[in-house]
């Protein structure tokens, strides 16, 4: 992964910005409401595994969808939920 650690710390001040913008300025921790959802602002090494996770899964979604497979139920919940936790738009998945 090009730029490693600092393309991670640019995705995470990325989040942090779209937190405030979005939800607004909230204590990490504290639940909010965000299109329906509850999200709460990750500490950075919470959004690190989150992170990770989101782009594994998302990695498996492209694959299946440039193979034209069916995409199954509980891999899209586990893409939209992730995708929510990070801000980022879960009707994507």
């Amino acid at each position: 992964m090009p730029g490693g650690d600092q393309d991670l710390i640019d995705e995470y001040r990325e989040y942090l910005q779209r937190f405030d913008r979005l939800v607004g300025d909230v204590d990490f921790g504290t639940p909010a409401k965000w299109k329906g959802r509850l999200v709460t602002k990750l500490p950075y090494e919470q959004f690190e595994a989150r992170f990770a996770e989101f782009k594994k899964f998302e990695r498996v979604y492209q694959e299946i969808m440039e193979r034209g497979d069916t995409v199954n139920d509980s891999l899209q919940k586990i893409l939209r939920d992730r995708a929510a936790e990070l801000l980022l738009d879960p009707t994507q998945y």
